[in-house]
């Protein structure tokens, strides 16, 4: 009689790698994880469903539903974050998910994982999602890129004006540059460091507008983030 063989066949989160050895009583398969684990199991085990995934997983799952518990701020932030980037019906999915950006595929299905980068990264339970001057959230580096590990910090708001593009809203197509509602110019406008708008100037020609703005932000030293005017000459 030909023994059965179950090599390459998948029993849940557990596909068989090979036959690893007979004891008196059962045969046992090496089988990998979903997970990276590897365990042996018996084939009646594999066969009827009672197994199937090397356990670690199971362990990692209750951890990371104790996380979610205890770090529910997190949470939240990594939960909105797949969501617009991955779910059409999500209100803000046009500004990410709509734009080709994606969550990493090490964070997308796997709280854990976003959890261990972020508190490697500055995030601090006490602190997080505080008002006040030291608030900080979940910020990407380039704005046209995914989140992911090598793209993502936590940034205060003043740091994240600075890599701000320009919003829907804006048609000027630079930051802080709007057309005036009732002539026909162009003008700009900041933020100072005491969270006040301030107004840098007025022009028929945008690229004027833009460039004394750019200049107000370097006479008075602000953090918001300067136009490339490299194209224009300036």
């Amino acid at each position: 009689m030909k023994k059965l063989d179950l090599t390459g066949q998948r029993f849940g989160k557990l596909e068989v790698i090979k036959f690893a050895y007979s004891d008196k009583k059962s045969r046992r398969w090496e089988c990998k994880c979903d997970c990276g684990g590897i365990t042996y199991v018996v084939t009646g085990q594999l066969r009827s469903g009672n197994t199937c995934s090397c356990g670690n997983c199971l362990q990692r799952k209750n951890n990371a539903l104790d996380l979610q518990k205890e770090h529910k701020k997190l949470y939240c932030c990594w939960r909105d974050m797949v969501r617009r980037c991955h779910n059409p019906k999500a209100c803000n999915y046009q500004y990410y998910g709509e734009r080709g950006i994606e969550v990493c595929k090490e964070w997308r299905h796997d709280f854990y994982a976003f959890y261990d980068w972020a508190v490697s990264n500055g995030y601090d339970k006490e602190t997080y999602g505080k008002f006040g001057a030291n608030k900080y959230s979940l910020d990407r580096i380039d704005n046209n890129k995914d989140y992911s590990p090598d793209n993502c910090r936590f940034a205060s708001k003043r740091e994240q004006n600075i890599n701000k593009r320009p919003t829907y809203k804006n048609t000027s197509g630079f930051v802080g540059i709007c057309k005036h509602s009732s002539c026909d110019m162009w003008y700009g406008r900041v933020r100072d460091e005491s969270g006040k708008i301030r107004y840098t100037g007025m022009d028929k020609d945008i690229i004027i507008a833009t460039k004394m703005r750019n200049d107000y932000i370097i006479d008075h030293k602000l953090s918001n983030q300067l136009n490339d005017l490299s194209a224009y000459g300036y």
